[in-house]
């Protein structure tokens, strides 16, 4: 179980809205705080959420923090506790931020107002307009961070400073204002283009043992989901929400389990191995049930398979027919990721005319034949061998 520390000062619904962004089987405990205490020996992560106090820009409590990274910790700044302004240097320079617009010589005062003129707000509130949001890849060679694995590009009015990252940073989300808000002609000449220009909203960083995200948007209660009705750019968000604090705590997977089967001939099997999973609170991947209407099908897919931990393979006549099973089995092996696969016996039943009865049929592909393998005869024994391989990956995440 991982402890994470969630530090807000004022009074919103935001430790409501991280706890609204978990799930039951994420096995993560959130502790409420209002000031980041001397001692974080027992917390996996921090949580900087919103606007804190002045104690906690001190250069003590920076202090701290930065010690609790570079000994593994994990820590994650959302909107307001990156603040620009003077006290935050430290906690920008975490994070691997820097100030887009120079303000040296200045005096406090008038560096906060310079500033804060480097705000793009587009407040929903007001019914102003909304701005794209997309995941980006640190490069086109490499691939997807896994915070953003399941994020899909998603429209949102709201409000972020403009800051530079280091060349360590690792970009997660960008936004594209353009030239859609009109509050952006009211910035000096000699920025304004800067500020239409793509930003980059949130980040992710390697600090010694520890880990660092940010992310400059979260300001307002819609873009987490507490105005009726949900929109996709709230899932959206929640999700990268949960990420990023899965990842802090190093438990950012995904899925424990992805569900591998052909809906021709294995749903039921299928569904019966997703509700297994659920109630034993391991969280899986049916491309069914999982799947929101709208979302990219084929790109959803192939994210969730990356970021599962292991792969059942509900292996039907159909199944074996099919090349995108064929695909996620053959995936799984290639990144050296556990592999369980459940014979469907039933499902063979009129090919050669009989079942399936061991691991060795002619039927089964080479790679695929293993004594372990399980040969279900009904839904029960789907329930019965998923049930054994759940008990299995819950005891090696505690030993993680």
């Amino acid at each position: 179980m991982k402890r994470i520390l969630v530090v807000e000062w004022r009074e919103k619904e935001g430790f409501g809205s991280v706890q609204a962004c978990l799930q039951p089987g994420d096995e993560c405990e959130l502790i409420s705080a209002r000031e980041v205490p001397e001692d974080l020996a027992n917390f996996d992560a921090v949580v900087l959420l919103n606007l804190l106090p002045e104690q906690c820009r001190s250069n003590e409590r920076i202090q701290v923090l930065t010690d609790f990274v570079n000994n593994g910790g994990g820590l994650f700044a959302i909107h307001d506790a990156l603040f620009p302004t003077n006290g935050f240097g430290g906690l920008l320079s975490l994070m691997g931020l820097q100030y887009a617009f120079a303000t040296t010589g200045m005096t406090i005062e008038n560096q906060a107002q310079r500033l804060l003129t480097f705000v793009v707000q587009s407040n929903p509130d007001q019914g102003q307009p909304t701005f794209p949001v997309r995941p980006l890849p640190a490069a086109l060679n490499e691939t997807l961070h896994p915070v953003i694995l399941d994020i899909l590009p998603f429209d949102v009015a709201e409000e972020y400073w403009v800051f530079n990252t280091t060349t360590d940073t690792t970009i997660l989300l960008e936004a594209e204002p353009g030239d859609r808000l009109p509050q952006l002609n009211l910035a000096p000449v000699g920025t304004r283009e800067r500020l239409q220009r793509p930003a980059s909203i949130a980040g992710a960083r390697l600090v010694n043992l520890g880990r660092c995200i940010f992310s400059t948007i979260g300001h307002f209660n819609h873009t987490y989901g507490h105005m009726p009705p949900e929109t996709q750019a709230n899932r959206q968000f929640k999700a990268f929400m949960r990420n990023a604090i899965l990842w802090a705590a190093k438990q950012s997977h995904q899925y424990h389990v992805f569900i591998s089967f052909s809906t021709r001939d294995g749903q039921v099997f299928g569904n019966a191995a997703k509700e297994t999973l659920d109630r034993m609170n391991v969280r899986c991947f049916l491309s069914s049930a999982s799947i929101e209407t709208g979302d990219y099908w084929r790109e959803a897919h192939r994210r969730a398979l990356l970021c599962s931990q292991e792969t059942i393979f509900l292996l039907s006549k159909r199944a074996l027919a099919n090349p995108f099973t064929t695909t996620e089995w053959g995936t799984t092996w290639f990144l050296n990721k556990r592999l369980s696969a459940i014979v469907i016996s039933p499902t063979f039943k009129g090919w050669l005319q009989k079942p399936v009865t061991s691991a060795y049929d002619q039927r089964i592909p080479q790679q695929l034949q293993d004594p372990q393998m399980k040969i279900a005869h009904s839904v029960e024994d789907v329930q019965t061998f998923v049930t054994e391989i759940a008990q299995r990956a819950i005891g090696a995440l505690h030993t993680n």
